[in-house]
């Protein structure tokens, strides 16, 4: 059976202030270690983020440390759930 691929034009740059952590996160992550880490590697994958509601599902922590950063652009992977 084959998967459907997802569509490439469900990913873009989004601005940062346009986003919105998703208010039921329940993790703790460490934002100090992933500055680092972006600082160091650079900006890995995408963050992942309902359409409708503009809710990070994915990646709120890479998001914070993002917005700390000064960056104002993130890679969004959008999804409808």
């Amino acid at each position: 059976m084959s998967q459907k691929q997802p569509d490439s034009t469900l990913i873009e740059y989004v601005e940062v202030g346009t986003l919105t952590t998703h208010p039921r996160n329940a993790r703790d992550g460490d934002i100090g270690a992933i500055i680092t880490s972006i600082q160091k590697n650079g900006w890995f994958g995408t963050v992942v983020a309902q359409k409708s509601t503009r809710y990070i599902l994915a990646g709120n922590h890479r998001f914070q440390a993002a917005r700390q950063l000064g960056m104002t652009h993130v890679p969004v992977f959008w999804v409808e759930c």
